[in-house]
């Protein structure tokens, strides 16, 4: 047995478990978090000295996981989780994930957290990575490099607009000369503004960015009149309508995939066929699978993911080209160079 086999041999129900294994990826954790990963300030310029040994370190660390036949799985974790303190919980939250691939692979599975969106989708568009674990919107411009989708989660993401309940608005069409609340950046609000566009309300529409994440920002633009709809996720709407009576879902937006399981065009087809597999045996109701959900942000019980097709993604890569004509500046789409 070689030493990369030696990295994979253990048990997830207290058999053993190869220390370098959890040093790799404590490792590669703690890179993404010192700022190794590209974003939009280095990427295409000469880094400085500190981040010019952080991004080699990282390439020569993909270098050397390409040649052992390291199957790397690129993920964004949230701005959040970079924070000082916060590296340690990374590996917590990823590491039962990273053991799950591992185990059902054959193969040693790392997880590579990227500090913002926007670096994972040119890491992506240069095929840095075989397998990227990503929302529809980068999954877009990933799949203009040549990845494609092999599973998704089974709930997908479905947009809706929120009002008080006695608001008279019922049709997307109502909302014309009115302000909408949103949480800027999230895929659920660019689901919402495509909508927008595509009824020619797109210039009539007041768009008025939350304060903050979460519903309760959304509800209390609701509550003080600055906005007579807000978007949430339909699941988030659901929550909100429940437990505080006095708002409805006037109207059900788009929706799109979740998040998805993406390979490289060259990846061995028995290896995407060992990923896809052990993501669809992924079930929240299982408690043996709860830790590997938690990781995979799964959040309703029942099996965790779909099979999904090229034509769902082509359609995400027609909206965000959309609305990246709308928004210029937001980056919606990066294209492989």
């Amino acid at each position: 047995m070689d030493e990369t086999q030696n990295h994979y041999c253990f048990s997830l129900k207290g058999g053993m478990m190869n220390t370098k294994k959890i040093l790799l990826t404590a490792l590669l954790l703690t890179l993404g978090a010192t700022g190794a990963s590209v974003d939009a300030k280095t990427e295409g310029k000469t880094p400085t000295t500190t981040s010019q040994d952080a991004f080699q370190e990282r390439e020569a660390i993909l270098s050397t996981m390409r040649d052992r036949a390291v199957l790397t799985v690129g993920i964004f974790p949230g701005t959040t989780s970079f924070e000082a303190g916060e590296v340690y919980n990374l590996v917590r939250r990823y590491m039962p994930l990273a053991n799950y691939l591992s185990k059902e692979s054959g193969k040693l599975v790392a997880l590579m957290p990227e500090k913002n969106v926007l670096s994972l989708k040119r890491r992506a568009v240069s095929e840095r990575y075989p397998y990227i674990y990503v929302n529809a919107e980068v999954a877009a411009s990933a799949n203009l490099a040549g990845y494609v989708p092999l599973v998704a989660r089974a709930q997908d993401i479905v947009s809706v607009f929120v009002t008080k309940s006695d608001s008279k608005v019922a049709t997307i069409e109502d909302l014309k000369g009115k302000t909408v609340g949103l949480v800027d950046q999230a895929m659920v609000s660019t689901l919402a503004k495509h909508a927008l566009h595509k009824q020619g309300l797109w210039t009539s529409v007041k768009l008025l960015p939350a304060g903050s994440s979460g519903t309760a920002a959304l509800t209390l633009m609701l509550d003080t009149g600055q906005a007579e709809a807000v978007v949430m996720r339909k699941e988030n709407a659901d929550e909100v309508i429940k437990a505080k009576p006095g708002y409805k879902v006037a109207i059900v937006g788009s929706a799109a995939p979740g998040f998805l399981l993406m390979a490289r065009r060259n990846v061995a087809e028995a290896d995407n066929q060992r990923m896809a597999a052990a993501l669809l045996k992924v079930n929240r109701a299982d408690k043996s699978f709860e830790k590997v959900a938690v990781a995979l942000d799964v959040l309703a019980d029942g099996p965790a993911f779909r099979r999904i097709n090229d034509t769902e993604v082509k359609g995400m890569v027609g909206t965000l080209t959309d609305m990246a004509a709308l928004e210029p500046a937001r980056n919606y789409i990066v294209k492989p160079k």
